[in-house]
This record gives structure tokens, C-alpha cells and sequence, in this order.
């Protein structure tokens, strides 16, 4: 996750003893108990819940020309066989395939796009 992500504070984090990490009670224990002070109680008790956006819906309409050209340029690339990619967005059209497998194709060119192609 994000916030974790800083080098910072995996450092500190690796200072802790494991026995004050997690205990019998609760996993993230020490995170639990700092966000007691920030968070109501309430909400720290309440049952683990997904966030979904309606990606779907959004590849299929405002992002439809980002996802096919994306897919047009991760099959011009090489490294991954084009007729697989065309394969899995047939299979997608015709309702086999959840959105998020094409989604993976699309982020994948994305981030080549951004890292590996802009100097």
C-alpha cells in the first residue's frame, strides 16, 4: 500500500519487535492501536469492506479509444505475442473474460509507456 511504501518508514517499522507487530488478538496491532487515537471507534470495528470502481463500464465508453490503442501498441511491441493479446480482447468483447484482464494489458503499456519509452 502506498503510505507504506516509504523508505522511511519500512525502516522504523523494521526497528519494531515482532511480538508488538501482532499479537493473538489482532493482526496490525500496532497500527490499530495508533489509529485509535485518529479513527472512531466505530469505524476500527467495522468488517473489512472493497472499494470498486466501474472500470467496466468506463473501458466500454470514456476510456474505449485509450484501451484499444493501448492494446495496439502493446502488440506492436515485443513481448508479448500479438494474437494472444487479440485473443484475450475477443474473449473480452464476447463477454468470456472479465474487463480486468484487458485492464492488466492496458496498465502494462501504460507503464511501459511512461518508463520505459519517455527519456
Amino acid at each position: 500500500r502506498f503510505p507504506f511504501l516509504d523508505h522511511e518508514f519500512i525502516t522504523a517499522a523494521m526497528k519494531v519487535p515482532s511480538h508488538l507487530k501482532v499479537n493473538r488478538k489482532s493482526q496490525k496491532y500496532i497500527l490499530r492501536k495508533l489509529a485509535e487515537n485518529y479513527i472512531h471507534p466505530s469505524c476500527l470495528s467495522m468488517k473489512k469492506n472493497g472499494f470498486n470502481l466501474p472500470l467496466g463500464d468506463w473501458m466500454s465508453k470514456e476510456l474505449k479509444d485509450l484501451v484499444e490503442a493501448s492494446l495496439d501498441k502493446l502488440k506492436n511491441r515485443d513481448f508479448i505475442e500479438p494474437r494472444s493479446i487479440d485473443r484475450f480482447f475477443k474473449a473480452y468483447k464476447d463477454d468470456k473474460f472479465s474487463y480486468s484482464k484487458i485492464w492488466h494489458f492496458v496498465a502494462l503499456e501504460l507503464w511501459f509507456d511512461k518508463f520505459l519509452d519517455k527519456k
